[in-house]
């Protein structure tokens, strides 16, 4: 042993960056990334892996799922100077969503988009809000139709009108019928009107890709 480490200690130190180089090629011609050879090596202690979940294991595209409609809210054209002949909505789902995608479309959230977009599939006509302010992260407010509606985060909106985040009848839907989705809760005049359910959908095969790497 002595006689091997005084001949040849040269293989035995390069033994361990070559093992390190020729997975890290290997990685790279099968798609797979690494930073380098410590980042390989600490995979061996890695017992959690965190990852965006949008647009990574979801296809990005969120669409509506659900509406829970509190109360119906006063027509269109009632008040406020703003009139859509022959196109206010008569069912309260679709008068939830006409305001909240009304306020929403001055929005450049991927969750605004979403709603937008599910109320021009349902042909509700939007009327243009008489006033707008976003606070990233948590609300978008505006004026439609000389109503207040603010949509967001359940803590936001607690604040907005005083009362619990999630009444139980909001949190009992939830948990009924869209366990997994995204809720948006909305607010107008400073009562709770509703929640409206997100959700993305999984990217094909992403399934399988998570049982490996759980493996």
């Amino acid at each position: 042993m002595t006689l091997l480490v005084v001949a040849s200690p040269c293989a035995l130190v390069i033994s361990i960056p070559i093992t390190m180089v020729s997975a890290v090629a290997n990685g790279a011609r099968n798609g797979v990334l690494f930073k380098g050879g410590a980042a390989l090596d600490a995979l061996a202690r890695v017992r959690a892996v965190a990852m965006d979940k949008t647009g990574t294991i979801t296809v990005g595209h969120p669409e509506l799922v659900g509406i829970l409609a509190l109360t119906a809210p006063v027509p269109v054209g009632a008040e406020g100077g703003v009139v859509i002949a022959d196109s206010e909505p008569t069912s309260t789902e679709d008068q939830l969503l006409m305001r909240v995608a009304a306020v929403e479309s001055f929005s450049e959230h991927h969750l605004a988009s979403a709603l937008v977009r599910a109320a021009v599939a349902r042909g509700l006509e939007l009327p243009l809000p008489e006033e707008f302010a976003a606070f990233p992260g948590k609300v978008v407010e505006g004026r439609v139709a000389g109503t207040r509606v603010s949509v967001g985060r359940g803590d936001w909106t607690e604040e907005r009108v005083g009362g619990a985040p999630t009444p139980e009848e909001e949190a009992d839907w939830l948990r009924s019928t869209h366990p997994s989705a995204t809720p948006v809760f909305v607010a107008v005049d400073g009562e709770h009107a509703g929640v409206l359910a997100l959700a993305d959908h999984p990217r094909p095969g992403v399934r399988d890709t998570l049982a490996l790497l759980r493996r």
